[in-house]
């Protein structure tokens, strides 16, 4: 399977930081906002990686 590549990763990470705002402001404490706030960390995280191959090219 092919991976990712950082725009695809940042449009998903985008969506995801406004989703939690709206999970922070409609459903505080919810198994939901763990969940997204997990994605979040996630997709930190892959596209750390990404940049970080990039660079080191």
């Amino acid at each position: 399977m092919a991976k990712a590549g950082a725009l695809s990763v940042t449009r998903k990470l985008e969506r995801e930081l406004k989703h939690r705002l709206w999970l922070q402001k409609n459903l505080p404490s919810s198994s939901q906002l763990r969940k997204c706030q997990r994605r979040i960390l996630i997709l930190r995280t892959e596209l750390a990686k990404i940049t970080h191959m990039a660079v080191n090219i």
